[in-house]
């Protein structure tokens, strides 16, 4: 994986997040579909743990750049895109489905 090292906070703290939650809905897409599942329903995710999968995904990112950690508020607004881009990700899937 190549790092751009010189890419800035801001940038990372942009692209990640939809990045992240974007992943994690096609996780969950691809869980249920190999499951026999229908793609149906509310999405499955939750805050606490879209708060998680952002901290530990984007503090990688950061320490990757040699770049402070999340502050609490950096934290609480990507959590909150993460879950958003997520959630709209499902919401598109269980229309394909």
């Amino acid at each position: 994986m190549h790092v751009n090292r010189h890419q800035s906070r801001e940038a990372v703290l942009g692209e990640q997040p939809g990045l992240l939650g974007q992943t994690w809905a096609t996780e969950w897409v691809q869980t249920m579909r190999s499951e026999g599942r229908r793609v149906a329903g509310g999405w499955p995710g939750t805050i606490p743990e879209a708060r998680m999968r952002a901290q530990e995904h984007i503090d990688r990112e950061l320490r990757l750049r040699k770049m402070p950690l999340l502050s609490h508020d950096e934290l609480d607004q990507v959590t909150a895109l993460v879950y958003e881009r997520a959630r709209n990700g499902w919401i598109l899937a269980t229309h394909k489905a």
